[in-house]
């Protein structure tokens, strides 16, 4: 069974595609990270603030923060989409 985690973002300059490649996690863990990492930074200081709890939790060593907390914090910040694929290895 594969799991798969997407963001789509909106794009700091125009994209001439048909389609925005989202990035794509095999963990929450791995898109929390990569929220962090590429668009916690660009966010207006006010709403860094909501979340910047939830960023020290993350990096901290017990990473002290849920699995839903995570997942909630992508669904406002970003336009998460859950993928669940299954292989029955045919």
């Amino acid at each position: 069974m594969t799991h798969q985690l997407r963001l789509q973002t909106t794009p700091k300059f125009p994209i001439f595609t048909s389609k925005i490649l989202m990035p794509e996690f095999q963990t929450i863990t791995q898109a929390f990270e990569w929220f962090l990492e590429n668009i916690y930074p660009d966010l207006p200081t006010e709403r860094k603030a909501l979340i910047r709890d939830a960023k020290y939790a993350f990096y901290s060593e017990t990473r002290n923060i849920s699995t839903k907390k995570m997942k909630r914090i992508l669904e406002e910040y970003t336009n998460y989409e859950n993928v669940h694929r299954l292989d029955d290895g045919k």
